[in-house]
């Protein structure tokens, strides 16, 4: 398996900035980025969880058996709807 252990920086900014920076960038792709909602429920700590993941593939043999099409195609939030 590819070594997929890159790393990025991770910025720690102000959520009304961040809530802003996504409000231009949903005019230039026509999408929504990034929702008040969204930005709420990270700042409270809302998508972590202690409890061992019940799926049974982890996320990383996922990203390497679909890395070929993996961003290949975008959907977008306003176009479901």
């Amino acid at each position: 398996m590819e070594n997929l252990d890159i790393q990025k920086p991770i910025l720690s900014i102000n959520p009304k900035l961040a809530f802003f920076t996504g409000k231009i960038l949903s005019w230039f792709v026509n999408d929504v980025v990034i929702t008040k909602e969204e930005i709420d429920g990270l700042t409270s700590n809302l998508l972590y969880v202690k409890e061992a993941g019940h799926g049974d593939t982890l996320f990383s043999e996922w990203v390497a058996k679909n890395k070929n099409t993996l961003g290949n195609n975008y959907t977008s939030e306003l176009k479901k709807r």
